[in-house]
């Protein structure tokens, strides 16, 4: 009896180990993920023992933050003004959540009031970077020659995939490119509502727009709500 109990506890002191045993973090899919905030992360394929990446976001007044290094079992090291910029990359539902951990040090890639520590989430193959570009640049052609009905079939798609992960200026362009087609097909109804999301920005006066926006920020504003206006006036017609 008293041999199997020691077996018994042999058993259970092996078990304990090989559970505390480090269990190496598996790679990140290697891609493009962005946050609702502007910032966009790229992940490469693994190269040895680590997986390069690169962070840019965009804060308030137009200030960026740039960082590139090496992911390692979820975890990044790089080397900041005579310190250590420390950043933890974990798993969050269908993203990363991105959080640096020795905030001063993280803080010399980023302008004041810019930040990388965000969820990330990954782009569908139609909403990278690139690939909005090359549909934004079809779609151009096709409303300079007036072949609305392909215009809007190019560019719809980009903000019914897209448009929760597009920078709030893109956004907005987006949805005026997408209205001036819907305006010259006559179809009035469907303009007004792709703009309705903006209608508040373009009924806010000027003046209330730039009170306590930083300068940057208070320009784009202030071009979204003139585009805007511009359009909700066709739209109305």
């Amino acid at each position: 009896m008293i041999r199997r109990m020691d077996a018994a506890r042999v058993a259970l002191v092996a078990i304990g180990m090989l559970l505390n045993q480090a269990v190496p973090a598996a790679p990140v899919r290697a891609g493009e993920y962005v946050s609702n905030g502007g910032g966009r992360l790229i992940v490469k394929p693994r190269a040895g023992d680590g997986q390069g990446f690169s962070i840019e976001s965009i804060g308030g007044d137009a200030q960026m933050c740039s960082l590139d290094g090496t992911l390692r079992e979820g975890r990044a090291e790089l080397a900041a003004m005579n310190d250590t910029c420390v950043i933890e990359f974990s798993r969050k539902g269908a993203g990363l959540q991105v959080t640096p951990t020795k905030t001063e040090a993280c803080r010399s890639f980023c302008g004041p009031l810019a930040s990388f520590d965000a969820l990330y989430t990954e782009s569908p193959a139609g909403c990278t970077k690139a690939a909005i570009k090359r549909t934004r640049d079809a779609f151009l052609p096709l409303y300079r020659h007036k072949q609305y009905a392909l215009a809007r079939a190019k560019l719809a798609p980009v903000l019914s995939s897209c448009g929760p992960l597009l920078f709030y200026v893109e956004e907005a362009d987006v949805r005026n490119d997408l209205a001036v087609t819907l305006y010259h097909l006559g179809e009035r109804a469907a303009c007004r509502e792709v703009l309705e999301p903006l209608r508040a920005k373009a009924e806010t006066s000027d003046e209330a727009r730039r009170s306590g926006l930083p300068p940057a920020d208070a320009e784009n504003y202030l071009l979204i709500a003139g585009k805007t206006r511009t359009n909700l006036k066709l739209c109305r017609k």
